[in-house]
């Protein structure tokens, strides 16, 4: 059942282990405004944040039996991407700073010195996203 909310979510599955009751993502990235369909992005803020950087999530659930009942506990994982600014050492340099349009297709261009510094920093957990999804699971095993 809690994979099949996290599929919902459009979150692939990239670790199960029934036996210990783990299920972990692969990393997702965020929705964005144009995405009327997805359901990963929980309240406001979560929503203009994936709309102005690159953001992914990675779920984890941890589902175990206790005391006869079945407890489910959610992390969900925010990182955002960092990538430096090109630096400008001269004015011939200017140019290539913006990227012209090939028909209506823009593309990115890194260099090798950006690709090294680029990193994904934590923003730790997103407990609304978690909440959403221990909401819907619950949901599910009450059907």
């Amino acid at each position: 059942m809690a994979e099949e909310v996290l599929g919902k979510m459009h979150f692939e599955i990239n670790k199960a282990d029934i036996e210990h009751g783990y299920i972990k993502s692969q990393p997702l990235a965020a929705a964005q405004v144009f995405e009327f369909w997805r359901k990963d992005n929980a309240g406001a803020f979560n929503s203009a944040e994936a709309n102005l950087h690159t953001v992914r999530r990675i779920a984890e659930l941890n589902i175990q039996e206790q005391n006869n009942q079945l407890c489910v506990t959610c992390n969900v994982n925010t990182q955002r991407l960092s990538m430096p600014e090109r630096e400008i050492t001269s004015s011939s340099q200017m140019s290539g700073m913006f990227v012209k349009p090939k028909g209506s297709l823009q593309r990115l261009k890194l260099y090798s010195d950006q690709k090294k510094a680029m990193a994904w920093l934590s923003l730790g957990n997103d407990e609304r996203l978690a909440a959403k999804i221990l909401k819907q699971i619950k949901k599910k095993i009450e059907q």
